[in-house]
């Protein structure tokens, strides 16, 4: 029976956070009206994830950080944000001297107060979902699944994996920008215990990347 509902707990979070990302679409231009939506949704994923796994966080993870030194996990995170700069970067320079060019192109030029703060929201939001979802629910649930062929490997390379492909809408260079990037969060989550570090770091990727973009179209 546990068995069962372990199977289908998985196929609901697939259904749910794991396999919509494949259908995604570039978006085109950043309205209230587009973010709204997006941004309910986000809160409704943080929030079921957050009850899901409140047991974890307000045991193992919040006692993780309590043995590990602050300050270590903020240069932890700030690490982290920096491999994340720099492998993006370099995926940049890439995509810039193969002059490949992006599947999407976004307008920026209507961005007001009250826009960038849902986006900032919805980045904080969509950071803790994909950190919860790829980093901590996918490895971990995936290990048990193959535990009897003992094939732990499988298990984090099929989530990365996954996570890089959720976002192919964006191109094969994003791909593979994601699957590093998945490789280097998911080293720290292990290594502090914690989504926390990686939360963090993922979002200040996102916004910082998001901000040279606007800076840029402007």
């Amino acid at each position: 029976m546990k068995k069962f509902l372990l199977y289908l707990e998985f196929l609901l979070v697939c259904a749910v956070f794991v396999i919509p990302p494949f259908f995604a679409k570039p978006v085109s231009e950043i309205q209230n009206s587009n973010f709204s939506l997006t941004f309910l949704r986000l809160v409704f994923l943080a929030i079921s994830l957050l009850i899901y796994y409140r047991h974890e966080f307000t045991k193992n993870q919040i006692k993780s950080v309590k043995k590990i030194a602050i300050l270590m996990q903020a240069g932890s995170g700030i690490l982290c944000y920096g491999i994340l700069m720099v492998t993006g970067t370099i995926m940049s320079v890439i995509t810039i001297a193969l002059k490949i060019k992006p599947p999407y192109s976004i307008n920026l030029s209507d961005m007001n107060a009250p826009l960038w703060i849902s986006i900032i929201t919805c980045f904080l939001i969509s950071a803790f979902c994909e950190e919860t979802v790829y980093r901590l629910y996918l490895p971990s649930t995936l290990a048990l699944f193959t535990a009897k062929i003992n094939a732990c490997f499988l298990a984090e390379f099929i989530s990365v994996a996954v996570f890089a492909f959720s976002h192919i809408y964006l191109g094969v260079p994003a791909v593979i920008n994601a699957f590093l990037s998945g490789i280097t969060l998911r080293f720290f989550a292990v290594k502090n215990k914690t989504i926390l570090t990686g939360t963090i770091s993922h979002f200040f990727y996102n916004i910082t990347i998001f901000i040279l973009m606007y800076y840029l179209k402007a």
